[in-house]
């Protein structure tokens, strides 16, 4: 089954439009992973690498940024 799909594929493949080009190219890219996040800003701590750690320090940032929002008292507009 796999086999015939591979050969559908193959068989619609043309170099008129350039469809026979892009699985190559798209071969040749090098797969870049997105680079580590510092845990800590201050002293440079370890550097999170997986998704997983990636995540926790980025709720992390966000939760001390949403408590500053929360602690800051909207100011009263004067009605003209």
């Amino acid at each position: 089954m796999q086999n015939e799909s591979v050969k559908k594929y193959i068989s619609t493949l043309k170099r008129e439009d350039n469809s026979i080009w892009k699985p190559i190219k798209n071969r040749r890219k090098p797969k870049t992973s997105p680079p580590p996040i510092c845990k800590y800003s201050a002293p440079l701590g370890p550097w999170a690498k997986s998704d997983k750690e990636k995540a926790e320090v980025l709720q992390n940032i966000f939760l001390k940024f949403s408590l500053h929002i929360i602690m800051i008292k909207p100011r009263k507009q004067n009605k003209i």
